[in-house]
């Protein structure tokens, strides 16, 4: 079985470099990739994810904090 992963990061280069190493994991399955945590909140509503990688910024905070 593999996790269903969830990628958050607002560099474009940064999030291709992250899938690239994902990618390269058997046990692990990409099933979107985000700019932003509005995005994401998108993706979650629509699909199951098991782990989220996510870059880690006070934006990224703020714009969870603020759709909770």
């Amino acid at each position: 079985m593999k996790l269903r992963c969830l990628l958050i990061d607002d560099e474009p280069p940064a999030l291709k470099v992250l899938a690239s190493h994902i990618g390269q994991i058997n046990s692990l399955e990409i099933v979107a990739q985000c700019k932003n945590a509005i995005e994401a909140l998108e993706v979650l509503h629509q699909k199951t994810v098991d782990v989220i990688f996510l870059d880690i910024k006070p934006t990224v905070i703020t714009q969870w904090r603020d759709m909770s």
